[in-house]
């Protein structure tokens, strides 16, 4: 996405691993988070991060600056590519130890299901999956199509929202 400001509705799914399907993308995504905002309650108010990705046979994205409300199925989501990488190279040698995901896409009935491996390899290590929608309608009336990997829905849980994964392994 390039200087793009939307509304994100999105469901987001615990899972024990990635599905044994021949997937449409396949990459590692590396984020930054270099600001987070909380109400009095612990709420996210808003996160900013950096983002770099690197997807298998096409090479690295331009890296991307994205601003992000507080909220769990549906949120205000600014993000704008960068024309200048160094910023995530000088926030990592800051010391910004990266939220590194292993990362596959999935079209699968009209949707995109990004399923994700964070931090593997590591005592947090998980994976999730999350798939964006048009309107809350259509994210209430999904099915998810793998039971053979589903152990529960994480949307409204707050301890999956990467924003406090990160304050909570890295804060």
């Amino acid at each position: 996405m390039n200087n793009n400001n939307s509304i994100e509705i999105e469901r987001k799914f615990l899972i024990s691993g990635f599905p044994k399907v021949d997937f449409d993308e396949v990459g590692i995504v590396k984020t930054i988070y270099i600001n987070i905002k909380y109400n009095s309650d612990g709420k996210i108010l808003q996160e900013i991060r950096i983002r770099r990705w690197f997807e298998s046979g096409k090479g690295y994205r331009p890296d991307a600056l994205t601003f992000k409300s507080g909220g769990t199925l549906t949120r205000t989501e600014i993000e704008t590519n960068l024309t200048d990488n160094s910023l995530f190279d000088c926030f990592n040698e800051l010391g910004y130890n990266p939220i590194v995901k292993d990362y596959r896409g999935l079209y699968n009935n009209g949707y995109l299901i990004e399923f994700n491996l964070v931090d593997g390899g590591t005592d947090t290590a998980f994976y999730y999956a999350e798939v964006e929608f048009d309107s809350e309608e259509e994210a209430n009336s999904y099915v998810w199509p793998f039971p053979e990997v589903f152990i529960e829905e994480v949307t409204n849980k707050p301890e999956y929202k990467m924003a406090n994964y990160w304050k909570r392994t890295r804060g």
